[in-house]
């Protein structure tokens, strides 16, 4: 069994937030209090204090280190990580998010990393709350790290540049993000950096047998979401099927489209990378007759399959949700049905096998070939796989019964 962190991230996140939720859910905080103190940083007593923010309970730490500190270059930070007693695990880790932090700024500005100089993101405050971070996730036992989409948060900082700030932005390239609100600074470079880090999913909360919460609260109390990160933590549980995460379904409604059109718009939304593509009927205004053309598309191909739909329908928009779809573990195998090879779709729940389909291409050709019609050699092959009367030959790809090699369907 697996354990599983999942970051809630309610109000954004940074670096003393997800600590304290950390901490919140059990990681011990004097042994990581203890670790902190070998790196030498200006702190005073650290402390998880019982706070409310939204009218929620979490905790907030204090007695940190100040900020303000002279800015740091990425080898001055990496010298004060390996003067620690850390283990090399942590120091590894804690290297590699402040080696992001200085990516991130680099590109935002510019400029080689070699020349970056990190302000607020290279105080004693930031290096305490990374270390501190995955020091907790140790002590947690933790994993695997799964996360909610990262609040963007919205306005402007003092100087005018709305919020979050370029090297926030750096670091969540790639992630799935949530626009407004909160409102502020929702996100800082810290807490982006760590979730980049250790996150190596995102989305809704895995299946899992939950045993810990905790919550982490942010130094403001503002109306909106709750100023907190919380953490649930347990032992993921495996569903006897696939969960794929990430999907989208793309569809419109159309009434103004011959029935040869509609067809070879689903084959471009095929071309255009849909896993599925189907039309159901629908009755729109003024009792016109209609379809609801839907595409099924995973994240890359969601814009080519946009463009499709309006390069090949007469739409004037699309609708565009995201879903998720359990699958049952899929392969072909083959039958043989008359002396011939047809290739059979199987799908097992916990190891054995619940569905079985011929594949109908296959059916179609050994009908022109024998002048057996297809329904018949259909059910001939449906008996031979329902008897487990499974070739042992290895299983074939789709595109034809002599390919011989394994393929798992997505489809």
């Amino acid at each position: 069994m697996t354990r599983v962190a999942y970051l809630d991230l309610i109000g954004g996140v940074a670096g003393d937030m997800l600590m304290a939720a950390l901490i919140d859910a059990g990681a011990d905080s004097e042994s990581l209090f203890r670790s902190i103190g070998t790196l030498g940083l200006h702190h005073r007593q650290p402390e998880a204090r019982p706070v409310a923010r939204g009218g929620i309970r979490g905790l907030h730490l204090t007695g940190t280190p100040a900020t303000g500190q002279e800015p740091r270059s990425l080898a001055e930070i990496l010298a004060i990580i390996a003067g620690g007693d850390l283990a090399v695990p942590i120091e590894d880790r804690a290297s590699e998010v402040f080696r992001r932090l200085v990516d991130a700024e680099a590109r935002a500005h510019g400029v080689a990393p070699e020349a970056v100089q990190l302000h607020e993101a290279g105080d004693d405050d930031a290096i305490f709350d990374v270390v501190g971070v995955l020091l907790a996730v140790a002590d947690l036992g933790i994993e695997e790290v799964v996360s909610s989409p990262v609040p963007l948060g919205g306005g402007r900082d003092r100087n005018g540049m709305s919020w979050p700030g370029p090297a926030t932005l750096e670091l969540l390239k790639g992630l799935p993000v949530s626009g407004p609100p909160p409102s502020g600074e929702a996100t800082t470079p810290t807490g982006a950096a760590l979730v980049a880090s250790l996150a190596t999913s995102f989305g809704a909360v895995p299946p899992m047998t939950l045993e810990r919460t905790g919550y982490g609260a942010g130094t403001r109390d503002l109306p909106g979401p709750p100023n907190l990160v919380r953490v649930l933590i347990g032992e993921r549980t495996t569903a006897p099927w696939q969960v794929e995460h990430g999907m989208r379904v793309i569809e419109a409604n159309i009434d103004d489209l011959s029935p040869q059109l509609i067809a070879s718009a689903a084959q471009a939304l095929f071309a255009a990378g849909a896993v599925d593509v189907w039309q159901t009927p629908i009755q729109m205004k003024r009792g016109r007759s209609a379809v609801t053309m839907s595409a099924l598309a995973d994240g890359p191909t969601v814009d080519a399959i946009k463009t499709a739909f309006f390069r090949e329908t007469t739409t004037l928009g699309v609708r565009d949700y995201p879903v998720e779809r359990a699958v049952l573990e899929r392969e072909i195998r083959t039958v043989k049905v008359r002396g011939e090879v047809v290739r059979v779709k199987l799908g097992r729940l916990d190891g054995s096998v619940v569905t079985t389909m011929p594949e109908h291409v296959d059916l179609e050709r050994l009908a022109e070939r024998t002048g057996i019609p297809v329904r018949e050699l259909w059910l001939e092959a449906s008996a031979a796989a329902s008897a487990r009367a499974i070739d042992d030959d290895p299983a074939v790809p789709e595109d034809g019964p002599d390919a011989g090699a394994t393929l798992p369907l997505r489809g």
